[in-house]
């Protein structure tokens, strides 16, 4: 078993067993031709930016957990709390367990925001969404778990 840490706003009880997905459950929601559409310009916006880092998953390692289908989790407290703080204000954070079976991917959290003022859009998603994929995060993390979770405790 490998241990790590789960930011959520659900207060979730001890033993519980969180699945993937949720995530990606969101987003799907959206659909072409469908009744329920982006309600704002930065919903489309992260929808756009998920659906060009699924395809460079795709493209270049297929094989690694989808975002879209993932239980996310930062590997200490340190980085789940400075996570919490930058975009999870409120949330709780849970010890998780995942089985050594279950794959995982750690990509560089801190290169999702990496583009610089004025860059267009089209060039930095790609270089991003590539990098994301295929280098070594130098820094900060997020860890992809691509199948089920328990919960150990609340911290």
């Amino acid at each position: 078993m490998r241990n790590f840490y789960h930011i959520s706003p659900i207060d979730h009880p001890i033993g519980a067993v969180l699945q993937p997905g949720a995530f990606g459950r969101l987003y799907r929601q959206f659909n072409h031709g469908g009744q329920i559409a982006p309600g704002s310009a930065n919903v489309f916006y992260d929808l756009t930016w998920e659906a060009v880092l699924e395809t460079a998953r795709v493209l270049v390692a297929a094989h690694q957990p989808s975002r879209l289908n993932c239980i996310y989790a930062c590997t200490t407290l340190a980085a789940a709390e400075a996570f919490r703080n930058a975009f999870r204000a409120g949330g709780a954070i849970f010890e998780i367990a995942v089985a050594d079976e279950v794959p995982i991917f750690q990509g560089d959290l801190a290169s999702l925001g990496s583009a610089k003022a004025g860059e267009p859009f089209l060039d930095v998603w790609v270089r991003v969404a590539t990098r994301y994929w295929t280098d070594q995060p130098p820094g900060v993390t997020e860890v992809l778990i691509g199948g089920s979770a328990t919960i150990l405790a609340k911290v």
